[in-house]
């Protein structure tokens, strides 16, 4: 596995890095998922900012992206970006 960390290139990509990465076949989204999933497990005990958390939902996405990248047909130049929505944004599926 990649160590986590900026000096991961997933995480040291950004969301235009990602953009590149899956378009180069270099790096997929479900790996650039699993790998945010992990640094969210390894970081949130200590900081608490993750308040819930759907890793099915995020990985069904990460999914789905993947396989629009290996057709050659992403929604947008940033489809398969993992995100965090901010507790205050309502998101289907989770508490608000």
């Amino acid at each position: 596995a990649m160590a986590e960390g900026f000096s991961n290139p997933i995480v040291a990509a950004g969301v235009t890095g990602l953009h590149d990465l899956y378009a180069a076949r270099a790096v997929t989204p479900v790996e650039a998922t699993e790998v945010y999933l992990a640094r969210i497990a390894r970081l949130n005990p200590s900081l608490g900012a993750v308040t819930d958390l759907d890793i099915s939902g995020a990985l069904a996405g990460a999914h789905a992206s993947a396989a629009r990248w290996s057709a050659n047909a992403p929604l947008s130049h940033v489809d398969g970006a993992p995100i965090l929505v901010k507790s205050n944004i309502a998101v289907e599926g989770l508490p608000w």
